[in-house]
């Protein structure tokens, strides 16, 4: 569970830092995809996205741990059977 927030001087402060959150294009460059496969990954919830409004980020520790556990396989392959 995240730690509570902490009011300071009529500010709100996390007592921890946030994790640093990037663009579909800054995680298509670390995964060498496109923009397209990040954004597919995300609505398949193999790569959680924090929405912000209509906008999608992702937290940088989350693509990391991708990384560094070796990915992930989709069921069925990268490729999908037409409709």
């Amino acid at each position: 569970m995240a730690e509570p927030l902490r009011v300071t001087e009529g500010s709100v402060a996390p007592t921890r830092p946030l994790p640093q959150l990037m663009t579909a294009a800054e995680v298509a460059r670390v995964l060498r995809v496109t923009t397209h496969r990040v954004y597919e990954l995300g609505r398949l919830g193999v790569l959680p996205a924090v929405p912000i409004g209509r906008q999608r980020r992702w937290r940088e520790n989350v693509i990391r741990e991708f990384v560094e556990g070796g990915g992930a396989p989709l069921a069925g392959g990268w490729r999908r059977e037409p409709a």
